[in-house]
């Protein structure tokens, strides 16, 4: 038996968990057909269904025997896909590429518009990258994948408060990495000027408005986060563009950067 998962990354994720356990493990093949799940979700093994205690907190990581990236696939997508996906390309420029990333800020109108030569080049690179960090650590146990996360704790906590679907999981992503800049400067590792720079390329791309949450509940969220350690969380920071690295950051500092960043940034009711 066989299964394809041709679709975006809830397609893939669940036909992954399924193939995972079906049969204690069948084969399949990954046909990403969205930015996002091309640069980012396709490639990996990690497979799952979201909970309503927390984002992916069932599944397993089950590799597919192919992966099909074909950029036929994204002709007509909507605006927002673009923007995900985007999200996560800037994400793997921030953390391991910082040539990388002044390549998307000078590609960004290119790649929103589904140039498919923008597209070629920036799926290839962002593939590469993931890929270096899955083979040095598939199982996901020894931290070096986990440099994978940045900007998704809160971004999986802002997922889940606003209701799975409110936000494209990319669009959660930005605002996450935005308040990890933010968060990265305020302790001393990342400098002001890098630290404005990266606020202005994200705060460029169209997004939902952070909606009307209680900044409690996202710290709760936060709290099932799977790089929690007792009282800290596990936390992706940036030393420069194109450097990450993880600090232990206990609840307390999480609750006033949220709060903070919350008031900051502006609410809005949730629609």
């Amino acid at each position: 038996s066989l299964l394809v998962a041709a679709g975006g990354g809830t397609v893939g994720d669940s036909v992954g968990f399924l193939a995972a356990s079906y049969l204690r493990g069948i084969p399949w093949v990954s046909v990403p057909s969205t930015l996002l799940a091309q640069v980012d979700s396709g490639l990996g093994g990690k497979t799952g269904v979201n909970h309503p205690a927390g984002k992916n907190l069932i599944g397993a990581i089950w590799q597919p025997a192919a992966i099909v990236c074909d950029t036929d696939l994204l002709r007509g997508l909507p605006a927002r896909e673009f923007v995900s996906g985007l999200g996560e390309m800037l994400k793997y420029g921030l953390i391991a590429d910082a040539e990388f990333w002044c390549w998307l800020k000078a590609q960004t109108p290119a790649l929103l518009k589904g140039d498919p030569t923008a597209l070629n080049e920036g799926i290839y690179r962002s593939l590469q990258i993931k890929a270096r960090y899955v083979a040095a650590d598939e199982p996901d146990l020894s931290g070096v994948r986990a440099a994978l996360n940045f900007g998704h704790s809160f971004g999986h906590a802002l997922e889940q408060c606003a209701g799975y679907g409110h936000f494209r999981h990319g669009e959660a992503v930005i605002w996450g990495m935005r308040l990890a800049a933010r968060a990265s400067k305020e302790i001393g590792w990342l400098a002001a000027a890098a630290e404005a720079e990266i606020q202005a390329v994200l705060a460029a791309l169209a997004l939902p408005p952070l909606p009307d949450l209680d900044p409690e509940a996202l710290l709760q969220a936060l709290a099932h986060d799977k790089k929690r350690e007792g009282a800290t969380v596990q936390t992706l920071l940036l030393r420069q563009i194109g450097a990450v690295d993880s600090l232990g950051v206990e609840l307390s500092t999480w609750r006033r950067w949220i709060g903070e960043f919350m008031a900051s940034e502006g609410s809005h009711p949730v629609s």
